[in-house]
């Protein structure tokens, strides 16, 4: 194995009558394994160090020795390419082949077993990141393996041989990659799972265990370990790994007695364990040989247990359910864990803005209330004539604003409490206690309810109007506004209302003010609702006006040509030139004035002291092309999008066009995207008139120094049609 080679040079010998000098091994080819066994075994004994006098560390070298051994097969079952360097080249053991190679078979098995077992339970788990190794301390699994992103691998072994391991790997290479860290907690520790813990290890989190190698000599830290395991693993976690038989403290006749010693074991402290026999992990590695090994038992066990971690969190989450108020008020359980949620770096989803223009005023006889009618999910009309004035008692109106379902929950709600109350009284329902039983229901939800209303009504002791919003707070006001039109609403209320409007003037004051947050407010559109409270008589007008009705409508009817959006983008009274090699046809625009006088935009008549009467106010200066065919300006690309707008056009015309076209197409579209990318900044977007998706896009630019615009059409995604 060359790699080994290049990773740990062997020493230069020392001259010794007791040590012999022997040559580094490079195993080459399909060298015989007889051949390779022989040599190996020297290798073996010359890198092992006189640090025998320390039994763990000694215990932790014959390991790594089996590791190495196996290395250097012709077929190894793993690789470890930094077991030659935790090995001693100067000094010999020539005991060290009667004690370690017996025992070669298991110790390849196990260790194969147990790699596949971590790598295949990572694989299925996306948020297991959690990897603690109880080892002898020159475990090489965090170098050698191949763990996922920002893993966390806590290795519990001796201090002593911890550190000898770290300082032998110095500067051959051997790292952590893709931001795992490995952490070293002391098998000295006084308290090891308070070391665990104050190494970073959560008990809330899901975690992963092997044990292989750890110097464990009697049952009683055998137990330990176990309970270490289950009071640190969550529930469901997975511990595996070998243990030797002989802390059992007897010998089992038969494998059944084994098993059933382990499962006690194991139960005792909260784990379902599966004992692998060897013949199994053979059969399942495809290989020929097996055996059976009454002193070693390699188990797979599933934590049935919560954690300390776990348990803290299921008490402290008992005594807050048992100290949430019996009825009323809101458990803000959800909230607070929303908060932990965004502390550990998840993302919410967002709200969608919604758009809103309610108003209200007091006229001489009564209430008026006033909506719009468009509602809105984000940049889409979800509905262009919904109700946004909802019906609370024969005498009393709400408007809402927020979020749809809230506004209509909540009124739904407090009218159906009116409802019972005048059944109970016998009385007509009276504003203000509406008003007491909204403002206390959003109270007790402290914002969460997104819901912000005008109320209005008349009852025994007049007309009132009242805002409510979403905390919970109120006002009372000759005439309110509120969504996201109201600075436009109160804008025209604060110039135009004063005290004893008469109806017809409330009713138009109302819809000036709605109309104002439809033309100035992107959330708010479409219609204006109306309803008149008096004493007595509720008047609703729905659709009072249509401020934005559709008024155009083609002559010649729609009929489209099937496989295009029938928008009308040119016609041959506008001359083009083909450029980019037929890719793109150029046409130049002009600004005109639509209407009976030119008018001169740069100048101020005002201001030079000259006459601005006489001009007609209809006269505007238009871009012909745009004007002619109706083209719709659409937001500007960023090179990301309009790529990507790019390539799904391509994908879409190509099929429809012929074979001659389509290998033109295909040659020079690149050329075209190029050139439009490199004026990308400089560019305006339109579409025809339809607002088609799949639609061809129609660019314009300015030159170098010109007045007017310069469109740019795709020449192939145009159909001629005579008319």
């Amino acid at each position: 194995m060359a790699g080994l080679r290049s990773l740990c040079p062997p020493a230069t010998p020392k001259p010794s009558s007791a040590v012999r000098s022997t040559p580094p091994v490079v195993f080459a080819g399909r060298r015989k394994w007889a051949e390779s066994r022989r040599r190996t075994s020297g290798v073996v004994a010359s890198r092992l160090g006189a640090d025998g006098s320390d039994p763990l560390l000694q215990a932790a070298l014959r390991a790594a020795s089996l590791r190495f051994q196996e290395s250097l097969r012709p077929d190894p079952l793993f690789v470890d390419p930094y077991s030659g360097c935790l090995l001693s080249p100067t000094v010999s053991h020539e005991d060290l082949e009667d004690k370690c190679l017996p025992s070669l078979r298991h110790y390849r098995w196990t260790t194969k077993y147990v790699d596949d077992k971590l790598l295949a339970l990572l694989g299925t788990m996306d948020e297991l990141r959690q990897i603690v190794l109880l080892t002898d301390g020159m475990d090489t699994r965090p170098y050698r393996l191949s763990w996922p992103f920002s893993c966390v691998i806590f290795d519990i072994s001796p201090q002593s041989v911890f550190n000898v391991a770290s300082q032998k790997l110095k500067g051959t290479g051997a790292k952590i990659g893709r931001n795992c860290n490995l952490v070293h907690v002391p098998l000295e520790s006084i308290d090891l799972q308070a070391a665990l813990y104050k190494k970073g290890f959560s008990g809330n989190k899901p975690s992963l265990w092997a044990i292989q190698g750890l110097p464990i000599s009697t049952l009683t830290s055998l137990k330990g370990v176990l309970s270490l395991v289950s009071s640190s693993a969550m529930k469901g976690n997975i511990l595996m790994g070998e243990l030797p038989a002989v802390l059992a403290g007897t010998e089992f006749e038969t494998k059944e007695k084994r098993h059933q010693w382990t499962d006690k074991l194991f139960m005792s402290h909260g784990f379902r364990v599966n004992v692998i026999g060897y013949d199994e992990i053979a059969k399942n590695m495809d290989l020929d040989e097996s055996f059976d090994d009454t002193k070693n038992i390699v188990f797979s066990a599933e934590q049935l247990r919560f954690s300390d971690a776990e348990l803290s969190f299921l008490s402290r989450m008992a005594r807050l359910a048992a100290d949430a108020p019996t009825k009323g008020g809101f458990s803000f359980d959800l909230c607070q864990r929303n908060e932990m949620l965004l502390k550990k770096g998840m993302h919410l989803p967002t709200f969608r803005k919604t758009g809103t223009t309610i108003v209200g005023l007091v006229f001489q006889d009564g209430v008026i209330l006033g909506a719009d009618t468009r509602a809105t999910e984000g940049p889409i009309v979800a509905d262009k004539n919904c109700e946004k004035i909802h019906y609370m008692a024969p005498n009393i109106y709400c408007c809402g604003a927020g979020t749809a379902a809230d506004t209509e929950a909540v009124t739904d709600m407090v009218s159906s409490q009116l409802q019972l109350h005048r059944y109970a009284t016998g009385r007509e329902s009276r504003v203000v206690t509406a008003l007491t039983l909204l403002k206390s229901h959003l109270f007790s939800y402290q914002g969460h309810v997104s819901a912000a209303l005008v109320l209005g009504g008349v009852d025994v002791t007049g007309p009132h109007l009242h805002t409510v919003y979403p905390h919970g707070s109120t006002d009372t006001l000759p005439f309110a506004t509120m969504g996201s039109g109201s600075l436009a609403a109160m804008a025209v209320f604060e110039s135009k209302f004063r005290e004893g409007l008469t109806k017809e003037e409330g009713i138009k004051l109302v819809s000036e003010a709605i109309c104002s947050g439809i033309f100035n407010d992107l959330g708010s559109g479409s219609n204006v609702d109306v309803c008149v409270i008096t004493k007595g008589h509720t008047e609703y007008l729905r659709n009072h006006q249509l401020p934005n009705p559709r008024t155009y409508v083609s002559s010649r009817g729609y009929n489209f040509v099937k496989g295009h959006t029938g928008d009308e983008l040119l016609s041959d009274s506008f001359p083009c030139k083909e450029i980019e090699n037929g890719m793109l046809w150029e046409v130049e625009g002009k600004w005109v004035v639509k209407g009976d006088v030119d008018v001169d935009i740069g100048a101020n008549p005002s201001a030079e002291g000259g006459e601005d009467e006489g001009v007609d106010d209809t006269v505007t200066k238009v871009v012909d092309i745009v004007d002619t065919f109706r083209l719709q300006e659409q937001p500007a690309f960023d090179k990301k999008q309009f790529v990507t707008y790019i390539k799904r056009y391509i994908k879409l015309l190509t099929p429809k066009l012929n074979e001659e076209k389509q290998e033109l197409f295909k040659k020079h579209i690149e050329g075209a995207t190029k050139f439009l990318l490199s004026k990308l900044k400089d560019l305006q977007f339109f579409v025809g008139e339809s607002m088609h998706d799949d639609g061809s896009l129609v660019v314009a630019y300015y030159k170098d120094g010109a007045t007017d615009p310069t469109f740019l059409y795709f020449a192939y995604g145009l159909k001629e049609i005579k008319c």
